[in-house]
């Protein structure tokens, strides 16, 4: 196979896998929204649950990064045309991250409000 081919396969491997990655967050974040509403808000599957999400978020924003990446790489072996100048599209890392931490921040959140919720259930 041509290098274009190989760098295709590439790009539609790393598209595979954020999709397994965007399933498992939604996944977790399934989790989380029913367990709110059941109104049991403050467990350690939530808190654990909430962790995994933020760190989901930052995953599939590198994977998109690579993605983007494989895929400039090979519009650029396929147009063959000169004059023609491709630009990656970037998505900033600073809303991600800020995203990220807001969604750590509450898994934080849920861890202290369950270790409360179970010092509160031993006392008599």
């Amino acid at each position: 196979p041509r290098i274009d081919d190989r760098v295709l396969l590439s790009v539609f491997g790393i598209l595979g896998i954020a999709l397994a990655i965007l399933h498992k967050l939604i996944r977790h974040a399934e989790r989380v929204l029913f367990a709110l509403y059941k109104r049991i808000p403050f467990t350690k599957e939530n808190a654990d649950d909430t962790k995994q999400i933020s760190i989901l978020i930052i995953a599939v924003w590198f994977i998109y990064q690579l993605y983007m990446s494989g895929m400039t790489v090979y519009l650029a072996y396929r147009l063959e045309t000169e004059g023609i100048v491709l630009n990656m599209v970037d998505i900033s890392w600073v809303p991600v991250l800020f995203i990220a931490g807001v969604v750590f921040v509450l898994s934080e959140v849920f861890r202290v409000g369950y270790e409360l919720k179970e010092d509160q259930s031993l006392t008599v």
